[in-house]
């Protein structure tokens, strides 16, 4: 569950003045081993049950013995790091347009690796949209949306398969760090398939609670360091989800300065941003000094956006919204086969992520996958030929959709239940109207749309 909260400038003024720090919140509403995913959900839920004021910051970790019939990976198989920014605007990021002193290393990164150039998260927030990454398929197709509802407690059906659970069947020995409560905090079902977890606080949102992210780069590299022999033997899979960037944040002063002459209104954000870009720096580092970056397929990914009031009806924060601002992502990789420099063309949505990573591992994708697989085009190819991707959301009461193409846009609210914001029904031009700020007809792609969410109520209600 996520949750998003006014916090008054006004409130702050004496600890500003101190020098301490700066909150800053924007408006929103409030067959693989399975044995350490499940006493993480376990232990999260209690932690969540008691909650935090008498409850230390510390995170948990949970490991489970790798089974000795586990196959064995191919020879030559590659490790793969997989990063996810939580809350990160597309346009924020140097390589998408955003400025340098914001993201140095991701520059650096893309100019070593590959840019996808469209990506669409297929959900505005968390939950939703990592499930599509890490099964390849939309999250309301595997049963993990739930409509009109405050909150998110939907559990990942064991049949469903993750990436996690596809690279153990592949002989990978597979690690996660998680500082965000929206995956773990209702037992999200999306630790199947993981021997090793550093899970985050029950109530991680709480800034006293948060484990930042040069911190959770620090365990990444510890289990790293603590693997077994007969672990070191194996492929490893490391997933990191840091959430730096979702608010409340906590940023002191002379760090946001130096960002207040890209844009003051959000310069504690962007710094929450540099702070994410130097974790990944000491992730990448921290490879190269133990010799694992040369066969280390690494991938950094947002889960969604971020409104920032830019403009200002695409709202502040995430969630409710599937304007430009908070579903269109950045995805890049950098590792063996990867053409360096080389911006991939064409649309691509969040349920490509699967099938495409496995593809470059050289690993078959699960048949139930509905991705595309664009690994010929990281390695050099052409264009994706993706004609339309698809971004939902059942988010605090939302119910809404939105179908893109490479030109427009459109979507549609199918039912929200007491929501007040800017939210237009009706198509958009992406080329003639990036802010989307004028609704025009585009009759037969708003059919696809209607047409696609149809297929998806449930029985009773259609």
């Amino acid at each position: 569950m996520e949750r998003e909260t006014w916090i008054p400038i006004a409130g702050l003024v004496g600890l500003f003045l101190a020098g301490t720090i700066m909150l800053y919140a924007t408006s929103g509403p409030p067959g693989a081993p399975q044995n350490a995913a499940k006493n993480a959900q376990r232990a999260n839920k209690n932690a969540n049950k008691k909650g935090s004021k008498n409850q230390k910051p510390a995170q948990l970790t949970f490991r489970t013995q790798v089974p000795a019939d586990r196959p064995v990976a191919k020879d030559g198989a590659q490790n793969l790091v997989f990063v996810v920014a939580c809350a990160h605007r597309r346009d924020r990021w140097q390589p998408y347009g955003g400025d340098d002193i914001v993201t140095p290393f991701l520059k650096n990164f893309a100019a070593a690796g590959v840019k996808f150039d469209d990506v669409l998260a297929t959900s505005s927030w968390t939950k939703a949209s990592v499930t599509a990454m890490w099964t390849g398929q939309h999250a309301v197709d595997v049963d993990m949306v739930q409509r009109n509802k405050k909150s998110n407690d939907l559990t990942l059906k064991p049949e469903v398969e993750t990436l996690a659970e596809r690279l153990t069947a592949n002989g990978y020995y597979t690690m996660a760090v998680n500082t965000t409560p929206a995956i773990t905090m209702s037992g999200s079902g999306l630790y199947q398939g993981f021997d090793r977890i550093q899970d985050a606080h029950g109530q991680g949102f709480k800034v006293s609670n948060r484990l930042r992210s040069k911190p959770a780069v620090e365990k990444a590299l510890q289990m790293l360091d603590q693997r077994k022999k007969e672990e070191q033997a194996r492929p490893f899979y490391m997933q990191l989800v840091l959430s730096e960037s979702h608010k409340p944040i906590q940023i002191p002063p002379a760090e946001f300065n130096p960002f207040s002459s890209s844009d003051e209104r959000v310069a504690p954000y962007l710094a929450t941003v540099n702070r994410f870009d130097q974790a990944v720096e000491a992730l990448d580092a921290g490879l190269k000094e133990r010799k694992l970056g040369d066969n280390t397929l690494v991938v950094i990914i947002a889960d969604h956006g971020e409104g920032l009031g830019i403009p200002e009806h695409h709202g502040k924060a995430h969630g409710r919204g599937l304007y430009d601002s908070t579903v269109r992502v950045g995805w890049l990789m950098r590792g063996p086969g990867i053409a360096a420099g080389k911006t991939v063309k064409g649309l691509a949505s969040g349920i490509d992520v699967m099938p495409t990573v496995l593809g470059l591992l050289g690993v078959d994708a699960p048949a139930a996958v509905a991705g595309e697989d664009w690994s010929k085009q990281a390695r050099g190819g052409s264009k994706t030929t993706r004609e339309t991707a698809i971004s939902d959301t059942w988010f605090y009461s939302a119910n809404r959709a939105s179908i893109w193409t490479a030109t427009h846009q459109c979507q549609k609210d199918f039912g929200s239940v007491e929501i007040k914001d800017q939210f237009q029904n009706g198509c958009f031009d992406r080329k003639k109207d990036p802010g989307f700020a004028t609704p025009m007809d585009r009759p037969k792609l708003a059919e696809k749309l209607v047409a696609w969410r149809a297929e998806r109520e449930p029985a009773e209600e259609k």
